[in-house]
């Protein structure tokens, strides 16, 4: 057949008339380096921007293409471990905070070891624990352990009759900002008493909760 003399009409392609898989990436209109196609409202094709490293893609409903979002809920930081460097002399019968001098980790550096105190620096729910142990070795009286928060005591555990030397505390308590804990500790030996210095027995913890 011959179109000698004759202009040629152009006729729309049809899906039929491409071959599956035919067409490779290389012949795709060159894009923006991590963006993913998507469809508007409207069905046509739209770029999705690219979003940050720990983003996640996230649906915007029926009407307009996913977008990348912070995940759910944050992150479980500010978070600290504290313990001792020697042993403590607690007197008799006196509120004495815990000397949780030396950082096992800080890293968003919320913890003061000049003050032994927890600041979390970011407003929310938090876990804050702790547990000491002492050399009390005879059956007198009670040993407790407190968890202050801006001066005073929100949570304290009571072992008395020395039933045993460890005792343990924790709570989950909504934090501002400017808030700060600390870790007291009471006695009534009767005389001044040693705390523990073992690392692994002398902990002071906390960590932002994920809501």
């Amino acid at each position: 057949m011959s179109y000698i003399g004759k202009t040629p009409t152009s006729v729309p392609l049809t899906s039929s008339d491409i071959t599956d898989s035919i067409i490779s990436l290389p012949k795709l209109t060159d894009g923006t380096d991590g963006n993913l196609i998507s469809y508007d409202a409207s069905g046509n094709p739209v770029a999705v921007a690219t979003g940050t490293d720990g983003q996640v893609l996230t649906s915007t409903g029926a009407g307009s293409p996913p977008v990348f979002e912070d995940a759910g809920g944050g992150t479980n930081t500010p978070l600290f471990r504290a313990t001792v460097s020697g042993t403590q002399t607690v007197p008799n019968a006196t509120n004495t905070k815990i000397d949780f001098n030396t950082e096992v980790y800080d890293p968003q550096s919320t913890y003061d070891t000049s003050n032994k105190r927890f600041t979390p620096a970011v407003a929310g729910y938090y876990f804050i624990g702790a547990k000491i142990r002492t050399a009390i070795n005879n059956d007198f009286g009670y040993f407790s352990v407190k968890i202050y928060k801006n001066g005073s005591s929100i949570s304290v555990i009571n072992n008395s009759h020395w039933d045993t030397e460890s005792v343990e505390v924790s709570i989950i308590d909504l934090a501002d900002a400017d808030d700060y804990y600390e870790i007291f500790t009471y006695h009534n030996k009767g005389t001044a008493e040693n705390y523990s210095s073992d690392t692994n027995e002398m902990q002071f913890f906390g960590n932002k909760l994920i809501t």
